[in-house]
């Protein structure tokens, strides 16, 4: 005989079993879900090696005084690369530079680098400041085009170009922060 309290416990029965039975499901017949946390776009930052060989002058430069100052625009060379351990970072590549001399020794200067291949580009510029004596100071972080967009490559103290080291990251450096 039909009883709506048995009909009621069954049904509730069976939705029951079956809800279990889902949640049991072996979990490679699951769906496929990634925590928004593990992204599979994330790219590991990779350290790279390399010897910059000065050569030729691309461009000489225009050079004037200014209250004692030369200031020397647009001068260019085409540093040859070598001993690149990544191979992104292997081209052509064109170095240019604005220079400040003060009278003496110091001087002050900004850089480009440019560095093509086939696959893509590198470009970043940066202050240098080059203190009495022989040291040069010089950090460069390079923007990724083509092939390599979504990638910057910092390239360290650029003091002996015959040892090179740097870092290519998936990301920029974070913006400066507000002095206190």
């Amino acid at each position: 005989m039909f009883s709506p309290v048995k009909a009621i416990t069954a049904g509730a029965l069976v939705f029951a079993i079956g809800g279990v039975m889902l949640v049991a499901q072996p979990f490679d017949q699951q769906g496929d879900s990634v925590p928004a946390a593990e992204s599979t776009d994330y790219v590991e930052p990779v350290e790279f090696t390399a010897v910059f060989i000065p050569s030729g002058q691309v461009r000489e430069p225009t050079c004037e005084v200014v209250e004692g100052v030369t200031q020397c625009r647009g001068i260019a060379w085409s540093p040859i690369i070598s001993e690149v351990s990544d191979p992104r970072l292997d081209g052509r590549m064109t170095y240019s530079e604005n220079v400040d001399q003060y009278p003496g020794r110091p001087f002050f200067a900004t850089g480009t680098y440019r560095i093509v291949n086939d696959d893509g580009a590198w470009q970043g510029s940066a202050p240098v400041m080059i203190e009495f004596g022989d040291h040069v100071a010089a950090s460069y972080v390079l923007v990724g085009e083509g092939a390599y967009e979504g990638l910057y490559a910092w390239i360290g103290d650029t003091t002996d170009w015959e040892a090179i080291t740097g870092v290519i990251f998936p990301a920029p450096p974070p913006e400066a922060p507000t002095a206190p």
